[in-house]
């Protein structure tokens, strides 16, 4: 795998999948939780740089830790509409950054643009609009 790239590390299609202290590494679109897709995470490490978390499905988050190593939102959730069910829930979670500084948002309106330094400094978005 080369870094830099796109790989996931996990493509979620189940429905009320359990992972438990489990550890995902990777880059963009590391973590899909795909259409019907449902997962409860507790106690995970998750960890990526442009929208690692994302996808069209349900994700439950409880006391995990979830870190952003480079310049993008943390998750991308996608539904077909506004009266789809799915979302991302985040509970006694830890997100944080680990980049020292940098523009750290994007979004996919390329008029649109995060570029003070001093805003971005340990900074972390967690979604795209």
């Amino acid at each position: 795998m080369r870094k830099g790239t796109t790989h996931l590390a996990l493509d979620l299609e189940g429905s009320q999948a359990g992972f438990y202290n489990v550890k995902f590494y990777g880059f963009q679109d590391t973590f899909l939780i795909n259409r019907g897709g449902s997962g409860y995470f507790k106690n995970c490490y998750i960890e990526g740089s442009v929208d690692f978390i994302w996808g069209y499905g349900t994700g439950y988050f409880q006391g995990s830790t979830i870190v952003s190593n480079s310049r993008g939102y943390v998750t991308a959730h996608n539904r077909d509409s506004a009266s789809s069910t799915g979302g991302f829930y985040f509970n006694s979670c830890v997100i944080k950054a680990t980049v020292p500084s940098g523009t750290l948002a994007s979004t996919y309106d390329p008029s649109i643009a995060f570029t003070s330094v001093s805003k971005a400094i340990n900074t972390c978005y967690l979604g795209r609009p």
